[in-house]
């Protein structure tokens, strides 16, 4: 049974540690997958539900800031370089 499937015929009876669960193991299968901003959807859920355990919250917050930063690498990248005699000041 594929994740959706699971979630379309369970997620409704889900209780909030279950959906936690769910999300964690969810977002792990997007980022294998290289689906970083469902990850990233997923984890911000589980961050907002709220973790009992503090390193669990830790690695959760560490591991959105990073999807963060993977996401906003490319848009960094495809900014335009400066045009030939105009300075760069965030050199």
């Amino acid at each position: 049974m594929q994740l959706e499937e699971f979630e379309q015929k369970f997620g409704s009876e889900f209780t909030p540690v279950e959906q936690n669960a769910f999300l964690q193991i969810r977002a792990g299968a997007r980022v294998r997958a290289g689906d970083y901003a469902g990850a990233l959807d997923d984890l911000r859920i589980v961050s907002e539900n709220g973790v009992r355990d503090k390193e669990t919250q830790k690695a959760i917050d560490e591991m959105i800031s990073q999807l963060e930063a993977a996401l906003a690498a490319p848009r960094q990248q495809s900014q335009p370089e400066p045009a030939d005699g105009i300075e760069n000041r965030n050199e």
